[in-house]
């Protein structure tokens, strides 16, 4: 018979517990998880991430701001001013490779080269330099914003990539301190029982209904779970600790639970109900992906480099004009006449430099693209066999859910047999320990499962985005 898991969570396996959970403060999974989301200091980082992208974009804009230019230069000596210049004025750099610039000068003195004469109110200049070579189509400040606004994009999926470690640890190790606690619970309550039994035997004894030999065999058991309780407690501890690791408070006070604090699963259906929604386009979903995501942005941005250094095998060619005017009544009047220009061509000959890093460029897209295809196959994989290996786990509970079940009926008539003095002390503590081992299994199983519809979600890339 096979049963869901919203009905696995209710079976009355377990009915001993009840009191003690209901004393204590419970701490849910979800509550939990949205704690790690929100509070964690990876996620605060994982969000700082997302801000450096920002940051990039806006340093490669930078390329494309106006800048001031400022020069003095003088000279005397033995008491003759040789020369002074002076210019100021200020350069635009714009999208499509084309500066404009507009600059005034006033140089001065007796041996002055010629060629910077200028009025004595100064000279004014207007001007253009345009590349129709190398550059013309891209260069490297356009280059720079581009990947930047790439990389900008690929640091949500690094967020993403982060958060959903971040939760998948986190959720692991939930479910491990809940396993540790439900084991802890099974001695605890086995030791009791082991206690009062051997007093019942002990008082039996004294009165000669029982020999006392029972009572030594009570005894040992008394020990034996006095001692699964010590390690249950040990274990709890350690695991406790462990998912204090994963509590803060704002990203920079760590929190402690307290020591009444116990795990509490009232709320999985609803999340067992959304995990069963994700399965439906798990398809998508791994497409998506964002390990899939980074790459596929990683190799736009080598696309990006590729594409600047094949534009480097062409000839740097920039032809610059400047319009010339000296003021007239404080203004600068421009004349079609007066005026400088000039070109800059430069070509490396063999050019092994630029030849080699473009086919170093080719080499490490389609090294990335190989890459890519690997990743995707074993993200495709690590989804598959998380979804078989959650599966198979529900399957074992529903399963194992008839076994202890049975196991319990068999405890109880055990023990009737045992009060009727139809059975020995001995097979009341097999049957007991057979339970106790029933129930230490199921709560393995039952970790196991819950920590499986984690690690499909992780698989997914969704744990981050998750809404628990």
């Amino acid at each position: 018979m096979k049963f869901g898991i919203n009905k696995l969570l209710l079976l009355p396996v377990f009915v001993f517990m009840s009191n003690l959970v209901l004393a204590q403060s419970p701490l849910s999974f979800r509550t939990f998880m949205n704690q790690v989301k929100t509070n964690h200091p990876i996620a605060f980082q994982a969000a700082l991430v997302r801000e450096k992208g920002e940051a990039y974009v806006l340093k490669s804009r930078g390329g494309f701001d106006p800048k001031l230019i400022s020069e003095l230069s003088d000279k005397y000596y033995q008491g003759t001013e040789y020369y002074q210049t002076a210019v100021a004025g200020f350069k635009v750099p714009t999208w499509f490779g084309v500066e404009l610039q507009t600059m005034v000068s006033r140089n001065t003195g007796y041996y002055l080269n010629p060629q910077n004469n200028t009025p004595s109110a100064g000279l004014y200049l207007a001007g253009i330099s345009v590349p129709i070579g190398q550059g013309l189509w891209i260069d490297e400040r356009r280059t720079e914003l581009k990947k930047a606004k790439v990389y900008s994009e690929s640091t949500a999926a690094e967020q993403q990539i982060i958060m959903n470690d971040l939760m998948f640890s986190a959720g692991k190790a939930y479910w491990d301190w809940y396993r540790a606690y439900r084991i802890l619970r099974v001695y605890e309550e086995a030791l009791e029982l082991t206690e009062s039994r051997f007093s019942a035997v002990l008082q039996s004894a004294q009165i000669g209904e029982r020999p006392f030999v029972d009572t030594l065999e009570a005894g040992i058991q008394v020990q034996n779970r006095k001692l699964s309780v010590s390690k249950a407690r040990l274990d709890f501890k350690n695991e406790t600790s462990r998912l204090s690791v994963y509590l803060w408070d704002s990203g920079s006070i760590p929190l402690e639970p307290a020591d009444d604090v116990i795990p509490d699963t009232n709320d999985l259906p609803l999340l067992e109900d959304k995990l069963r929604l994700l399965l439906v386009s798990s398809d998508s979903l791994v497409t998506a992906h964002p390990e899939l995501l980074k790459s596929d942005l990683a190799i736009d941005i080598m696309q990006i480099e590729r594409r600047w250094k094949a534009e480097q095998l062409k000839p740097d060619v920039r032809v610059k004009y400047n319009a010339l005017s000296h003021p007239v009544d404080d203004a600068p009047v421009f004349d079609a006449n007066d005026y400088n220009w000039g070109f800059n061509v430069s070509y490396p000959i063999l050019l092994r430099k630029e030849r080699g890093a473009l086919k170093v460029a080719d080499i490490e897209i389609e090294s990335s693209a190989l890459q890519l295809d690997y990743k995707r196959q074993f993200i495709r994989q690590y989804m598959n066999q998380s979804v078989n290996t959650r599966n198979g786990l529900e399957e074992q509970l529903a399963i194992y859910s008839r076994t202890a079940t049975d196991y319990g009926k068999l405890l109880d008539a055990e023990r009737q047999m045992f009060l009727i003095g139809e059975s020995s002390l001995f097979l009341v503590n097999m049957r007991e320990l057979g339970f106790i081992q029933t129930q230490l299994s199921w709560f393995e199983l039952e970790a196991k499962f819950h920590a499986s519809s984690l690690q499909v979600m992780h698989a997914l890339g969704v744990l981050g985005d998750f809404e628990f």
